[in-house]
């Protein structure tokens, strides 16, 4: 509850979504003003009094109908457009709250769930869970004072049924939300059994597991059965609850009520509007059954998305920011959960205009390095500076405008070969685009394109194979103005004579900028200033790559499946 709560105060426009509670609540005590005073005008109908006597009862039954459906539009309009409103706001804050996380964020797939499915759930939080409930609250304390000014006893029992109500449905239907959802992932999981034993039924055939596997599924599809029946009472009880509570809370009023209209203390017109009094309070409660059950669901989610609200904002351009080039100093990163730190007690200053290798084998925290150097990662001890500044403290722009990382795995967006390289510099002409595919290695195949750099490369760059999208990612980073590069595996899944044209091209085409590479391709090391050998978080080696005669050459440096391609072996010398 306290997650709730804390996401709810984090909801901009709480005025209007109040307001909208409190037109909600109008809206029912409407209804129940209609329904009592439509009990007084029948049962003093009844009584054959002066006509005139009515008109005043007849006017207010007009008038609170025409008042519950204006209250009606009021509440709905204002909450809708508080709630849409906060969504808004809160998905921006979820964006930032990733960006600030840097690495230390969920994935691209949960990233994706969190700012579409999560927000949507936090949108019922406030629409159909605090809403609702704060509207029965405010319905239910006006309808107890209204029946206890004419009896405290029948008060005292309106207030106990209506607790209840408040109290005992939601929750009971969060507990049936919470086994419906643990139901429903074992629908899934039986179904992906059945699928795996339709598919695999020749080899499970062949090798005699056909009934071993059948047997499994009977009894897991048995157990679903037993389930579903569970299910089914539960939703039963709770559909008959809210009615029972009503039922016992009405009766319990006629009974208490009863002695004093015998005693003369209590009009017997009075009892009728008493009884549709209490009647009508619970149509505010009924309604909390169905925010009990979205309890689990916007719990789940308000889980998840605190982290990210809660995660401080960075700063935005810091002025005293210089052209010292990037460093770290005494840098150590441990992922949460995680056995080992992926980069241990590093130190490393890139000298402006250098060209840096980074070697060693896989899991050696080559890509972690280049993160850290980026500021997409924060390190856990130690500090990393770009500009003289440390990154933490810096806005996303302002280390854009400073370190550009071509990731392992680029991200392309569904639109133009143009507009995605244009994300790395959007005011670049044509000719500036192609000069950059060029560079990268793209001339040949961005002009065999039907629309050349107006191509749509599809959904996650699904239009492109995976040589092109890496070379993209390079065309993206070589056309932004940063004055350092940072890329990661640039020339994987190429052949070696392309990889190694790709290498020289970069070295090439640089200019004054500072570049660093991860690479395997160790041929082309000789031709950076420096080489760094990275193995199990720490820089084990550092220098220059030569060629001054035959040695054995470390897996660390070349990395785990790739094998030196000519008799000739490298070792660094000391810089």
């Amino acid at each position: 509850m306290r997650v709730l709560l804390e996401l709810a105060k984090r909801a901009g426009h709480r005025r209007a979504l109040a307001l909208a509670a409190v037109l909600s609540a109008l809206t029912y005590l409407s209804a129940v003003a209609l329904m009592g005073l439509s009990a007084w005008l029948l049962s003093r109908a009844a009584q054959h009094p002066a006509a005139s006597s009515l008109a005043l009862a007849a006017v207010g039954v007009r008038s609170l109908g025409l008042g519950r459906g204006l209250a009606r539009y009021a509440e709905r309009l204002v909450g809708h457009n508080a709630t849409l409103t906060a969504v808004a706001e809160l998905r921006v804050a979820v964006f930032q709250g990733l960006v600030t996380e840097g690495g230390q964020a969920p994935k691209s797939g949960d990233a994706l769930a969190q700012v579409v499915g999560d927000v949507e759930a936090i949108q019922d939080l406030w629409l159909r869970c605090l809403l609702p409930w704060l509207s029965a609250a405010l319905v239910s304390g006006v309808c107890v004072g209204a029946v206890w000014w004419w009896s405290p006893a029948a008060g005292v029992v309106l207030l106990v049924g209506l607790l209840l109500g408040l109290t005992v449905v939601p929750g009971f239907a969060a507990v049936v939300a919470r086994r419906e959802a643990a139901l429903a992932a074992m629908r899934a999981q039986h179904l992906e059994r059945v699928l795996d034993v339709v598919h695999g039924c020749a080899d499970l055939t062949v090798l005699g597991e056909m009934p071993r596997a059948l047997a499994d599924a009977a009894e897991q599809a048995q157990a679903l059965a037993t389930l579903d029946r569970r299910s089914s009472v539960r939703a039963a009880l709770l559909g008959g609850l809210a009615t029972a509570l009503q039922g016992v809370t009405i009766l319990g009023v006629l009974v208490v009520a009863l002695p004093a209209v015998q005693h003369g203390d209590l009009p017997g017109v009075d009892l009728a509007v008493l009884a549709l009094i209490a009647l009508s309070a619970f149509e505010a409660v009924t309604g909390l059954a169905e925010a009990g059950g979205l309890l689990p669901r916007t719990y789940g989610a308000a889980v998840r998305l605190l982290p990210l609200l809660r995660a401080p904002a960075r700063q935005g351009a810091v002025p005293t920011i210089t052209d010292e080039p990037p460093r770290l100093q005494a840098v150590t990163l441990r992922f949460p959960g995680t056995p080992r730190a992926s980069v241990i007690d590093v130190d490393l200053v890139l000298r402006p205009g250098s060209c840096v290798g980074v070697v060693g084998g896989s899991g050696a925290g080559k890509s972690t390095l280049l993160r850290l150097l980026s500021g997409q990662l924060r390190a856990t001890t130690g500090v990393a500076y770009v500009g003289g500044v440390a990154t933490s403290g810096l806005s996303a722009s302002s280390l854009s405008s400073r370190v550009v990382l071509a990731e392992q795995e680029a991200h392309l967006f569904e639109t133009s070969v143009a507009d995605n390289l244009r994300l790395a510099r959007p005011a670049a002409t044509d000719q500036e685009l192609v000069d950059a595919a060029r560079a990268a290695g793209l001339g040949p195949w961005l002009s065999s394109l039907p629309e050349g750099l107006l191509t749509r490369v599809g959904e996650r760059g699904s239009r492109v194979s995976g040589g092109e999208r890496k070379r993209l990612s390079v065309a993206r980073a070589l056309l932004s103005e940063a004055p350092v590069l940072l890329l990661d595996e640039p020339t994987e899944g190429l052949d070696p004579v392309a990889a190694d044209a790709l290498l020289a091209t970069l070295l090439t085409t640089r200019g004054s900028r500072t570049l660093v590479v991860v690479t395997h391709r160790h041929q082309m090391l000789e031709r950076f200033d420096e080489v760094l050998v990275l193995d199990a978080g720490r820089i084990v080696q550092r220098g220059r790559w030569e060629r001054p005669r035959k040695v054995a050459v470390s897996r660390t440096i070349i990395g785990e499946g790739h094998e030196p391609e000519d008799a000739s072996t490298a070792a660094l010398t000391d810089s």
